[in-house]
Parts: structure tokens; sequence; C-alpha cells
């Protein structure tokens, strides 16, 4: 039989590099909630971790979705014995994941509790879906302006439009696969005409990845790099988050974040209440900031779930991850009055050198040298800060295949 204090279970959709997956799992596994794992593609790093009651690897990109979906509603009926009612909180780490739990979310609503904002026929995933629904609530002042694009051959009228920035071209809603190798990078960027004839190319052959393509003027990060908020709303519109700059991303253009730093960035909090209101978001969310040629903010993307840098905010003294938790759980979930740390340093090691190396921050020997000091100084490393056992050596097991696989 449940016991009244028996703690609701986190289910975990675990994809990528699982640096996400490491931090949900601290987070949540330090304040003794157990943890249903499923991974997708490969056995994740958490498996057999004490906390985790079961541990599934799932074929990734789903062959079927509709009889893997079936699957995951079977084995969560078949864990549910003795343990909490459902609904039970869930988390994907990575898109694909996501639109997973997303698009099935009626057939999925009885056993998990996803979050998003109801809004949005795909939660936030969509660029396009997004943008427009933002525009149409009236926060134009807020974003970057996006169009839509319905096939390849729109471009050159896109650059036409954006000529005096430059364009950046995205996909729209990323596959279930999360595979971009035929874009090469996460976005497109045409800054001069030169450019536009190799970019169209590209562009035609990335096509398939995506149905619609968004693309956005080509906007500016001050010296200290793209600004983000980190933060959650929570079901009975309640807000709390933090700001930070990405200082430095690999790869430079389009990439992923290896070193950021919190700041206080003003005007970003009021921006990202007024946009998760109008979206009527509940959850965990980033939201990434440019500036305009007038130095104003503008909205490039909202990531609706657990973003790489998740374990920055807890280590800066906001526990995130577990009041999404609370909330999800449908919990007492009372926001802390507290002010987080600014100048909390968090870094992708292996992401860091590699930045270095391009020569997009100075000279690579120089660069090099300056990474050393970063990691030095940095206050959470991702994976080799993790107390979790035996996730180190899985780390270093994981990189040394994927090195044998590639020199092979």
């Amino acid at each position: 039989m449940t016991k009244q204090s028996d703690p609701i279970p986190a289910v975990i959709f675990s994809g990528g590099a699982e640096i996400v997956s490491l931090a949900l799992a601290h987070s949540l596994l330090s304040r003794e909630i157990p943890l249903v794992v499923f991974s997708l593609g490969k056995p994740s790093l958490l498996k057999s971790l004490p906390g985790v009651i079961h541990h599934e690897q799932m074929d990734w990109p789903p062959r079927d979705p509709a009889a893997t979906v079936g699957s995951i509603r079977n084995l969560l009926q078949s864990l549910s014995v003795g343990r909490p009612t459902f609904p039970w909180p869930a988390f994907a780490t990575e898109d694909g994941g996501l639109r997973l739990l997303i698009e099935n979310r009626s057939e999925l609503s009885s056993y998990l509790q996803i979050g998003g904002s109801p809004q949005l026929k795909f939660g936030g995933l969509d660029k396009a879906e997004l943008f427009r629904f933002l525009s149409n609530a009236g926060l134009d002042h807020l974003l970057a302006e996006t169009q839509v694009l319905d096939n390849p051959d729109q471009l050159p009228s896109m650059f036409q439009r954006f000529s005096d920035t430059g364009l950046v071209v995205k996909p729209a809603l990323k596959p279930l696969s999360m595979d971009l190798s035929t874009l090469g990078a996460k976005a497109i960027a045409v800054r001069s005409s030169r450019e536009l004839e190799h970019q169209a190319r590209r562009l035609q052959t990335a096509w398939p990845i995506s149905n619609r393509w968004v693309a956005q003027p080509l906007l500016t990060a001050p010296p200290q790099g793209e600004a983000v908020w980190y933060g959650m709303r929570t079901s009975s519109g309640a807000m709390i988050g933090l700001t930070a700059y990405e200082r430095w991303k690999y790869p430079p253009m389009g990439g992923s974040a290896s070193w950021v730093e919190t700041r206080e960035v003003p005007g970003l909090q009021a921006m990202a209440t007024e946009i998760l209101n109008s979206l009527g978001f509940t959850g965990v969310a980033e939201l990434a900031f440019l500036q305009d040629q007038n130095g104003n903010w503008r909205l490039i993307e909202l990531n609706p779930r657990p973003w790489l840098q998740s374990a920055l905010p807890e280590t800066a003294g906001l526990p995130l991850l577990y009041l999404a938790y609370l909330d999800l759980a449908g919990l007492p979930c009372s926001l802390p009055d507290i002010s987080p740390q600014y100048g909390i340093h968090w870094i992708n090691m292996e992401r860091l050198v590699l930045a270095a190396m391009t020569g997009a921050y100075g000279n690579p020997l120089k660069a090099l040298w300056q990474a050393q000091q970063i990691i030095r100084l940095s206050h959470h490393i991702a994976v080799w800060s993790t107390p979790l056992p035996l996730v180190r050596r899985r780390w270093i097991l994981r990189l040394l295949s994927q090195l044998s696989s590639r020199s092979g």
C-alpha cells in the first residue's frame, strides 16, 4: 500500500550528451525523489544509480511512435503498483523527446504531467508557431522579427528583406531524431550577397529537416555574450528566475554555450514575465536574447524544457528543477524569497577547449590559456562536477568510444 509520505517519482526522457539529465538527477535524487529514466537510443549515464527505480532503453528515433507511446504507458502502469497515483512529473532533456510527449499529450496525460504552453500545439518547440502567437498577442516590441519560409526558394527574397542586418535561418521544428547533420549547425547565417548562393545550396540540402523554416535578422551580442533568462512559471502564475551571459559558444555561430556566467541583465526578468504570462506557460524555460541595431534586447528563442546549463541556477542558489518538480507534481510550491548569486561560472570543458581552438575568441593559443584559467575558476564543470557515482567513469568511456568510432 502507498504511504502518505511516499515521494512522487519523476520521469526523465534522457537524450543527447545527458548533461541536462545529470543536472536533473542530482537536483532530484539529492532530495530523495525517485526517478524513472527513459534513455533515448543509448544506455543512460543515470543507469543503475541509487534512486533510479527503472531504466528503459528506447530505440530512437522511434520506428512507430504510436507503439512507443503505448509501451511507455504500459511500463508506467506496471511501475505504479504500490506508488503514488498518476500523473507523475515528466522532464525531457532534448527537443526530440519533448516533441514525442507533446504530440502524444492526450494519450499520456493520465500518466505524465508535461508542462509547457497550452496555447501552442507544440508547446513552444515550433518557432514559427511561437513567434506568430506572441506577435498576435501584441509583443512585437520584445521579439526579433520572424518570417516563415515555406520552401527554400524564398531565401533570396528573405535576404532582401533583412539586407540591412543579414539574416539567420533555422528549422521551425526539429525532428524527433534531432539529426541536424545535413545542416552542419543549428542555423544558417547569410551576412552578404556573396554568401547567398552558397547558403542557398546548404538550405536546399538541409530542407527536409523541417516542414517550415524561420528567418530572423542577424542580431548582435554585446562583448559579454548572448543574454539568457533561466527560470520557471508555476501553474498559479508565479515566476522566479535569474539572468546570465553566454560568454563563449561552440560552434561560435549557432552553437551551444560552453561558458556561461550569471550576471544581472536589466529588463530581462520583466520581458520573460510578459512572454511566459502571455503563453500561460508552466515549468522551466530558457529565453535567449540578442540586441537589435538600437541596443534593445529581442527574444530569439524559447527553450520550453530543462536546458544545457540547468545546473547553473542551482549552483547560484536557485533550485529551479526541484521547484518545477513540486509544481508539476501538484505539491505545495512556494517560491523562495532569495536573491541568486551573480558571478557564478558554468562550463562545458570539452566544448570550451574546442571553442578556444576556433579562433573566434582571439589567437587560439591565447584562448587556450584563457580557457585554462576559466576552468580553474569555474563553479560548475558539466559532468565532472557531479557527485553521482560512476558517472565520470561512464562519461570517459563514452568519450573514448566516440573517438574510436570517428578514427575508425
